[in-house]
């Protein structure tokens, strides 16, 4: 069964934005972990731009199904995201869902900077993510080279 959670207009370039936002603050309700969750929103800003780039209007359509979030563009309907939940995440009741969702964009006005300064807070936690995969990397190379010396 797929529950519909959001529509939204693509009318200007601030509505980029706030697809942007909606998809972080969606995926944090669902339960996406944080690197997934900046993931995700950019993939639907991507989306987003994809389509007001190709037509100037459009919208955005957020649904959950019983094993993933899905996220759709209209009239593009050749943009599309399907992310699988996460394991062992305790989800809301869809009916929940929506009605969060609703309320998100009532209680969260777009605020330019504060989204550009979580996307900034965004990547360098992935960057900070990455060196240290890259020094764990390293160490373990260290160690099978003395291992098998």
């Amino acid at each position: 069964m797929i529950t519909p959670l959001l529509a939204l207009p693509l009318r200007r370039k601030r509505d980029l934005v706030v697809a942007r936002q909606r998809a972080g603050q969606i995926a944090g309700l669902l339960g996406f972990e944080r690197r997934e969750l900046a993931g995700i929103a950019a993939a639907v800003f991507e989306i987003a731009g994809q389509v007001w780039r190709r037509t100037r209007r459009g919208r955005l359509t957020f649904q959950v199904s019983s094993r993933s979030l899905c996220v759709t563009s209209d009239p593009v309907t050749t943009f599309s995201l399907a992310v699988p939940f996460p394991d062992g995440v305790t989800r809301l009741e869809a009916s929940d869902v929506t009605f969060a969702v609703r309320e998100l964009g009532d209680l969260t006005p777009l605020d330019l900077l504060a989204e550009m300064q979580q996307q900034n807070l965004e990547l360098l936690r992935a960057l900070h993510d990455l060196k240290l995969a890259q020094r764990e990397l390293a160490d373990s190379k260290k160690t099978a080279r003395t291992e098998a010396a």
